[in-house]
């Protein structure tokens, strides 16, 4: 069971869980200290949440792909759609919600904001770039239309079937970088989380 302090610790980890990383980079993450971050690090690693190495006098910390971070995944995303919203006139978070609630269906598996807003350098004429991924195809074209004369904003959907999504990795892997690294989870993080690092859909 982890405690809201490993919680906090295995978010820095996100998004790049591939990456290692060190003591100092975990303190400036998390905004611990030295022996506070330390501490709960070695408690990770005792519990198989991360796997560690000595590079001279240098720890080196990374994820044990086997365990489950479904919790830091959710409390990472959740944070970055929070910073999202605060930053974002009300009308575009109109937009986007009425957006989600209007192709929502049992097929649709989840919603992320990527390009220009996500990364918070948008101008007045950009349109706001969503991916959605799904299990069956749907038309949402004249759903996006309608809401781009209702709210003047353009929004603009990219749907990925979901046995498609993995694939960009290897196939638009600068993308997919970008996606995970500045991609603002809206809609379905648990699923995403599920189809990003292990389970089907």
């Amino acid at each position: 069971m982890l405690i809201d302090n490993e919680i906090k610790i295995l978010e820095c980890f996100f998004p790049f869980l591939e990456n290692s990383y060190t003591t100092k980079e975990i303190e400036d993450k998390s905004g611990y200290s030295h022996e506070r971050a330390y501490t709960i690090l070695m408690e990770l690693s005792k519990k198989d949440y991360l796997l560690k190495r000595k590079i001279g006098k240098t720890y080196l910390f990374c994820v044990n792909m086997k365990k489950d971070f479904l919790l830091p995944f959710m409390h990472f995303y959740t944070k970055k759609k929070e910073q999202f919203f605060k930053s974002k006139q009300i009308s575009i978070k109109n937009l986007l919600n009425e957006f989600i609630e209007k192709i929502s269906n049992s097929d649709l598996i989840s919603v992320i904001v990527f390009g220009s807003f996500s990364k918070g350098e948008q101008t007045e004429e950009s349109d706001v770039d969503v991916l959605c991924v799904t299990r069956k195809k749907h038309d949402i074209d004249k759903i996006s239309l309608s809401l781009t004369h209702k709210y003047n904003r353009k929004i603009t959907p990219v749907v990925v079937l979901a046995k498609d999504f993995m694939n960009i990795k290897k196939d638009n892997p600068v993308f997919y970088e970008n996606l995970i690294k500045f991609g603002v989870v809206l809609y379905g993080m648990e699923a995403l989380y599920k189809l990003m690092y292990g389970g089907k859909q």
